[in-house]
């Protein structure tokens, strides 16, 4: 063998050494086959399962998260999910309520059915209630909460107060007066409108508010944060806000316009609004959806690499220690037979 090609191995001898060690990793704690459940540990990732012959590597794949020891503990873990669901549940059934109403006016508007509708804008101020009380474990979610982020959620919570009085006035009032307000051409006082105006507002703040604690969440699940789930980004609804915000504005905008003009803009004004809101709608139940996967995520913490594998090094220094165990029990026993 030449000088150059000893050199060359020396030069690898370090990076196979590491390889065979990164390699020769055997399960010390328990980790379930993705396909069949059997309990892997104890074998080495190069290994199949028993049962289903399915390789252990690939349960590590579709399991094991590499940041599960980088993530902050929460510091209630099930209160904290259990809230989560109650604040995405009431914001959702708070436009329930909204869309109540709507149905309600289009069933009026065709002659085709009555329904209901005293009991809507009570119910749907009480949702905000309830999302708002649920949101209060978002304001400082982990034992250490960015002084930054502890405050912003807390601005979030506290704009539940004036948007409940605005979503009042709006659907328990204003409709208690005109029941039809989204089909009236042109007879819509600017007054609701400008509500309507800043309830988009105040969503959106809660929504920026709640969005940096609500992100650290959603990435203690590796499946959003991979993106192999869909996530309902914040800026999502408030770009569905803004669409439904313009036809609000063009309607202020094109007050006392007659004729024509007037259809036209009321169509566009029409078409702006039920887009935005069905959108915005859809992005809360995305929400929900999200917050009900997560809930398992955030109570059980995600099993990591340090949870399930050991390598040879930190074998051996396990069995270097039982082995000096094993020693000082022969030579306490040597010790006693001596003094007998």
């Amino acid at each position: 063998m030449s000088g150059s090609d000893e050199r060359q191995d020396d030069a690898d001898a370090p990076r196979r050494g590491t390889e065979e060690i990164a390699i020769a990793r055997d399960l010390t704690g328990d980790l379930l086959c993705a396909r069949c459940r059997y309990n892997l540990q104890g074998l080495s990732i190069r290994a199949l399962c028993p049962e289903c012959r399915m390789p252990v590597r690939a349960t590590i794949l579709a399991v094991v998260d590499p940041r599960a020891a980088e993530l902050a503990p929460v510091r209630a873990p099930r209160t904290t999910a259990l809230a989560l669901i109650v604040w995405s549940v009431g914001a959702v059934f708070s436009a329930m309520c909204v869309w109540w109403l709507r149905i309600a006016e289009i069933g009026r508007g065709i002659e085709a059915f009555e329904l209901p509708i005293w009991w809507a804008p009570d119910l749907g101020v009480i949702a905000l209630v309830v999302s708002a009380l649920g949101g209060i474990a978002i304001i400082r979610p982990f034992q250490v909460t960015p002084s930054g982020a502890t405050l912003r959620a807390a601005l979030a919570i506290g704009m539940y107060v004036p948007l409940a009085i605005v979503y009042w006035e709006i659907y328990g009032q204003h409709d208690a007066l005109s029941p039809d307000p989204f089909f009236e051409r042109g007879g819509i006082e600017p007054a609701r409108v400008a509500l309507r105006l800043a309830a988009a507002v105040l969503i959106s703040i809660i929504v920026l508010g709640l969005r940096p604690n609500l992100r650290t969440l959603s990435d203690r699940s590796v499946l959003m944060r991979t993106g192999r789930v869909d996530r309902q980004n914040a800026t999502a609804l408030i770009a569905a806000l803004a669409v439904a915000s313009v036809g609000d504005v063009l309607h202020l905008v094109t007050i006392g316009t007659t004729g024509w003009l007037l259809e036209v803009f009321f169509t566009v004004r029409v078409v702006l609004i039920a887009v935005g809101s069905v959108l915005f709608t859809i992005g809360l139940w995305h929400i929900m959806l999200d917050t009900i996967r997560l809930y398992p995520v955030i109570v059980a913490p995600g099993v990591g690499l340090a949870d399930i594998l050991q390598t040879n090094e930190a074998r051996d220094r396990a069995g270097d220690g039982a082995g000096d165990g094993a020693d000082d029990r022969v030579d306490d026993g040597a010790g006693d037979g001596g003094e007998a």
